[in-house]
C-alpha cells in the first residue's frame, strides 16, 4: 500500500512538471506568434517602402529622360537655327556654298574643281580661293552672338577620303591595314592642311584666334563613306552632280544612278561623295539644363 502510495505521488509530481513544462512551451509558442507579429509588420512595412522606392525611382528616371530629350531637341534647334543662319549669309555674300539644314555642316567634294590633287595634300588655289570666302561667315555665325558662342564646344575640320586603294575599290570595314592606314592618313593631312591655310597669315577675319583655340582638325580615311544609293538632298544636288552621278528619267527624284565612269571604282560607294571635307561644329551640353538633372530629389535608396 505505501508502495502504491509513492508511486502515485511520483506521477502526480512527473504530471506536474509536464504540466509546467507545457505551460513553458505555450508561453514560447505565445512569445513566438507575437514576434511572428511584429516580424510580419515589419516586412509588410520594408515591402511598402520599397514599393515607394520604386515608384520614386522610376518617377526620377521619367524625370532624367524627359531632361535628356529636351537637352536633345535644344540642341537641334540650335544646330537647324546656325544653320539657317549661315545659308542666310552664304546667300547674301553671293558664296556658292551649301549647308546642311539639319546639322550646319559645310560639305566640300574633292571632284568639285578639285581642292587637292590625286593622292596629295597640297590645297589648289580653288580650294583656298572657296576657303578664304566661307571661313569668315562661319566664324561670324558661330562667335559674333555671345549666346551661340558660349554653346560652341569645336569648330571641326573633318578630312574624308573615298573607299578605294591601288585604283580599285575596299571594303571600309574590313579592308586590311595597308589601305586603312593610307587613306586614314591622306584625309588626316588634308584635314591639316586646311586648318594650317585658315589660320596662316594669309586669311585675316573676326574671331579668327578664338575659333583656333576650340578648333579639332581630325581625318576620318574612308570610314564614313556615302553609298551611291543614297538620296541627294535638294540643297546640296547642284554639287553633288558634276561627275559619276546622273539622275535617270524614270528614277525616283533625286536618286543617283552610277554610270561607267570613276565613281564606281569604290564599288557600292560614290567615290566623288565621300571623298570631301567638311566643316562642322560641335555644342556643349547646356549646363543649365545638367544642374537640374543634379537637383534632382533623391529617394533613400540613392542616398544609401
Amino acid at each position: 500500500m505505501a508502495k502504491l502510495q509513492n508511486d502515485m505521488n511520483n506521477s502526480k509530481g512527473i504530471i506536474a512538471a509536464c504540466q509546467e513544462e507545457k505551460e513553458g512551451l505555450l508561453g514560447n509558442i505565445t512569445d513566438l506568434k507575437s514576434g511572428l507579429g511584429s516580424k510580419t509588420k515589419e516586412l509588410v512595412a520594408c515591402k511598402d517602402k520599397n514599393r515607394r522606392t520604386i515608384a520614386s525611382k522610376k518617377d526620377m528616371l521619367d524625370q532624367f529622360r524627359d531632361v535628356a530629350k529636351k537637352i536633345e531637341n535644344q540642341k537641334k534647334n540650335l544646330r537647324a537655327n546656325i544653320a539657317k543662319n549661315l545659308a542666310r549669309k552664304f546667300r547674301e555674300n553671293k558664296i556658292d556654298a551649301k549647308v546642311d539644314p539639319k546639322t550646319g555642316n559645310v560639305t566640300l567634294l574633292m571632284d568639285k574643281n578639285l581642292l587637292f590633287e590625286t593622292n596629295s595634300a597640297r590645297l589648289s588655289k580653288f580650294a583656298k580661293a572657296k576657303l578664304k570666302q566661307i571661313i569668315p561667315v562661319y566664324s561670324d555665325v558661330l562667335f559674333s552672338d555671345g549666346q551661340i558662342k558660349e554653346k560652341i564646344e569645336s569648330f571641326n575640320v573633318e578630312g574624308h577620303a573615298s573607299p578605294n586603294f591601288l585604283s580599285g575599290p575596299v571594303d571600309p570595314f574590313s579592308s586590311k591595314p595597308q589601305a586603312y592606314n593610307y587613306n586614314l592618313n591622306l584625309s588626316s593631312r588634308r584635314a591639316l592642311a586646311i586648318t594650317n591655310y585658315i589660320y596662316g597669315h594669309k586669311l585675316r577675319f573676326p574671331h579668327k584666334y578664338y575659333m583656333r583655340n576650340v578648333t579639332k582638325s581630325i581625318g576620318y580615311g574612308f570610314t564614313r563613306p556615302v553609298l551611291l544609293s543614297q538620296r541627294i538632298d535638294e540643297e546640296v544636288e547642284d554639287i553633288m552632280n558634276p561627275k559619276g552621278i546622273l539622275v535617270a528619267d524614270r528614277a525616283p527624284a533625286s536618286i543617283p544612278v552610277p554610270l561607267a565612269n570613276p565613281d564606281l571604282k569604290c564599288g557600292k560607294y560614290s567615290c566623288s561623295l565621300s571623298q570631301r571635307v567638311e566643316l562642322s561644329f560641335t555644342l556643349k551640353d547646356d549646363p543649365k539644363t545638367i544642374e537640374k538633372i543634379l537637383d534632382l530629389p533623391k529617394d533613400d535608396l540613392w542616398l544609401n
